[in-house]
């Protein structure tokens, strides 16, 4: 649930972002209202037709930017795109046409707006549409009455949002092809760590198995209670070995660092052993899951080992904190746990400190 409301914070954060640089630029629609207000050959009616197409104009093109925050790189990614993009794009275009009717130029000077609209929020296909139908209304206006000045507004404004539109385009596609580059690069980095870990974890006890079998097979007939022990031995390791395998495939659905605080709070409430969280995070990161796999390692030596009574878990967007008020890691070598979580925060090019407590006593692992 915590998840899902930070993402649609980060989201609702995006959409007001890009509905309020949409919204800045509608402050030139002043040319055409100033334009429709003023023309003395118009008759109030005809005012009225006008200004209210360009509230409804404005209106339509600001809820277009607020809804149509993931369209682009949906139909960049996907080569998909969403029916109502188009509806509002009709819409827009209609009411152009409505106060084109009443005043053609200021109409022409709305034109940078619905080309807009499809630059930063639909397929070239809508771009060229669009540029084709307000160049050829630009021409026929100039034919029928050459004394129309809309043109020379809309022209400039027009060729400065094709500039911008292609631009943030391009930044666009090339942003999602880098992103999908490194996903490629961390599916491969991800697999080279499981095939290490296989390794690591169960090369050791498939290897002692393999020696015990043997060895059974040569005690069976002249020591059978030799190899009774040492068929129990067997027992006991393939049981240990199940339980590597079962701790991999857990690794392999490792939750998010949201889904592991909460079972480190269960998990230490168990023991017996008190929490306190200090959450500063101002929203998701890309390295979550791999906080999250530290976590759950650190708080697990926390329970088994540590024999503290109290852990404090502080998180920020840059560091991640744990610390427990036990014995401490002592002298003790760094084993295969520490190892792993060592390996997995440098994989990201982050970096893993374990000492002692601030005090001095238990024990202290800091991720940034």
């Amino acid at each position: 649930m915590r998840k899902r409301s930070r993402r649609s914070l980060s989201k609702r954060g995006a959409r007001r972002t890009q509905t309020l640089y949409a919204g800045i630029w509608t402050v030139f629609l002043v040319y055409p209202i100033e334009h429709i207000a003023g023309n003395p050959e118009l008759v109030t009616s005809q005012r009225v037709l006008g200004l209210v197409s360009i509230g409804l104009f404005v209106l339509i093109y600001l809820v277009g930017f607020w809804l149509g925050i993931d369209t682009l790189d949906t139909w960049f990614s996907r080569r998909w795109m969403p029916r109502w993009p188009w509806a509002f794009l009709a819409v827009l275009c209609v009411l152009n046409a409505g106060v084109a009717v009443v005043d053609p130029t200021a109409a022409m000077e709305m034109f940078a707006y619905p080309l807009a609209f499809t630059l930063f929020l639909m397929p070239a296909s809508a771009v060229l549409t669009v540029l084709v139908l307000e160049v050829a209304a630009i021409l026929v206006a100039r034919i029928v009455n050459d004394q129309q000045q809309g043109w020379l507004m809309a022209v400039p404004s027009m060729a400065m949002i094709l500039a911008a539109g292609f631009i943030s385009r391009v930044w666009d596609n090339n942003r999602l092809e880098q992103d999908k580059q490194h996903k490629i690069e961390a599916t491969y980095a991800e697999r080279e760590r499981i095939a290490s870990d296989v390794h690591d974890l169960l090369g050791q006890s498939l290897t002692v198995m393999s020696m015990k079998a043997e060895l059974i097979g040569r005690l069976i007939d002249i020591d059978p209670e030799a190899a009774k022990d040492q068929a129990e031995d067997l027992h006991t390791l393939s049981r240990e070995a199940l339980g590597q395998v079962r701790g991999l495939v857990s690794d392999l659905n490792e939750a998010d660092l949201d889904s592991q605080l909460a079972t480190a709070a269960t998990a230490l409430a168990t023991a017996d052993i008190s929490l306190r969280i200090r959450d500063e995070r101002t929203g998701e990161s890309e390295h979550d899951a791999v906080r999250g796999w530290v976590l759950r390692e650190a708080v697990t030596n926390v329970v088994r080992h540590s024999q503290a009574k109290h852990c404090w878990i502080e998180l920020s967007d840059d560091v991640m904190c744990i610390t427990d008020d036990g014995i401490g890691v002592g002298d003790a070598k760094e084993g295969s746990g520490r190892a792993g979580m060592r390996r997995r925060v440098e994989s990201i090019g982050g970096r893993l400190d374990i000492g002692p407590g601030d005090n001095g006593r238990g024990t202290k692992v800091v991720v940034s």
